[in-house]
């Protein structure tokens, strides 16, 4: 199994201040590509999208370095793959697919360090 992606995103924080802590807003875009297998039949290809997000961070401890990021971001994905299946010697091409989704994209819950 093979993933890799790369997602900036631009973000808005509610509060005025410069502590970047609370509510926060952004805007995402997603590039991917893919190549696994589960079953039978494997999937190779990339992603491509983008939408809004939307998260809160908590600071973690007393100190100013330490926070909890947590999120959730909706939008649109358009997936280009090819698919194969195994067949002795070798993987066969079992054609080419085209799926485009709109809906929720991510879940996220990450600890940030800023120095």
């Amino acid at each position: 199994m093979n993933l890799s992606w790369l997602s900036p995103e631009i973000r808005y924080h509610v509060r005025g201040d410069r502590s970047y802590q609370g509510s926060y807003w952004g805007l995402y875009y997603k590039y991917g590509e893919f190549d696994y297998k589960l079953d039978d039949t494997g999937r190779q290809g990339y992603i491509n999208g983008g939408g809004l997000s939307y998260g809160y961070i908590f600071k973690f401890n007393r100190f100013d370095c330490l926070f909890f990021d947590l999120g959730i971001s909706a939008g649109y994905e358009h997936y280009r793959y090819n698919r194969y299946y195994w067949f002795k010697p070798c993987n066969v091409f079992d054609g080419h697919r085209e799926r485009n989704y709109f809906g929720p994209t991510k879940l996220k819950a990450s600890i940030v360090w800023r120095f």
